[in-house]
């Protein structure tokens, strides 16, 4: 039977077992690769793990390295033997067999990233805002950012460059969290966070009717909401705001005086005010005061003069 000459890389040929470097950490598929010169004949060989087959390989011409590879599931243990044997298409029916490789797959923990540092008060729409954890050689670094938020670069990396509006698309940034999650070959770390509060810069248009019965409930006014905005509303003499003084939409209950509704908005990006002249008509048909004997209505249509009936304005 001719043997098969062996060039074991950094191993001794023929030892009766040999400890095989391994630092991809337990869980990581690694491959044991033995080159080898079959002198022009095919080869076949059986791959074990502690004397149990895991592979077998039929009669192969041009064969130059003898290999197996390790599958993520299996690579966990401490001294694990493995070997093969193999024999030639020399007219033999001999089986020879390989030194011992032994393998300890060496466990590792998971990487872990620093607290992620950046700025958490953001005006909406603002770009180059960079938020980034402290760099480990080897480690990649995914991040995700709150809806509305683009990722202009650097993903995968320690740093990211964000832009406070989604660049696709016009959907409005919000807030959340900046997060970011560690990974490596020995796995995937805590994923770490940093809250963000965005603001806008007030943009106000008043909505709601210019033309009202006196003295009715349920009139509303409004302006589109935005994100860290605060609002505060002012309507004519005699008017009694009965909910939503503070918020984006106001509801109120008239007077016979006409006048202007306003709205002021703040925020930390800035502040605007809008105003709207509203009149005021006495003696309202209830026909042509839609609403007006229907609490929680919001639409309430434009009134026009008609004989005084004193009734409807007590209607709750």
């Amino acid at each position: 039977m001719k043997k098969l000459l062996f060039l074991l890389l950094a191993l001794p040929m023929f030892a009766a077992a040999e400890q095989v470097p391994y630092t991809c950490g337990a869980g990581n598929a690694f491959t044991l690769n033995i080159p080898v010169k079959t002198r022009g004949m095919s080869v076949e060989y059986v791959w074990y793990r502690n004397d149990t087959v895991v592979q077998t390989t039929p009669l192969t011409a041009g064969v130059t390295s003898i290999a197996y590879t390790i599958p993520a599931g299996s690579a966990y243990g401490s001294a694990v033997a493995y070997h093969f044997k193999y024999r030639l298409n020399d007219g033999c029916e001999e089986w020879s067999r390989s030194p011992q490789y032994v393998i300890t797959f060496m466990s590792c923990p998971a990487p872990q990233a620093s607290e992620v540092a950046g700025s958490t008060e953001i005006c909406e729409n603002t770009a180059g805002l960079i938020y980034s954890v402290e760099r480990v050689e080897g480690v990649f670094y995914e991040w995700a950012v709150p809806e509305g938020w683009t990722i202009a670069y650097g993903q995968g990396t320690s740093s990211i460059t964000t832009i406070a509006a989604n660049t696709a698309a016009s959907t409005p940034a919000s807030s959340g969290s900046i997060s970011v999650t560690p990974r490596n070959g020995c796995g995937s770390g805590s994923t770490k966070a940093l809250e963000v509060a965005v603001s806008a810069v007030p943009v106000l248009a008043i909505e709601g009717l210019a033309t009202v019965c006196a003295n009715v409930l349920h009139v509303t006014y409004s302006v589109s909401e935005q994100q860290g905005v605060a609002y505060e509303w002012s309507v004519p003499a005699a008017w009694t705001v009965t909910a939503g003084r503070y918020s984006h939409s106001v509801t109120v209950r008239t007077s016979a005086a006409s006048g202007m509704v306003s709205v002021a908005a703040t925020s930390s990006c800035g502040s605007a005010a809008d105003t709207k002249a509203v009149s005021s008509v006495a003696n309202c048909l209830p026909s042509t005061c839609a609403g007006v004997s229907s609490p929680g209505a919001v639409d309430i249509a434009p009134c026009v003069p008609g004989p005084s009936i004193v009734s409807i304005f007590k209607v709750e």
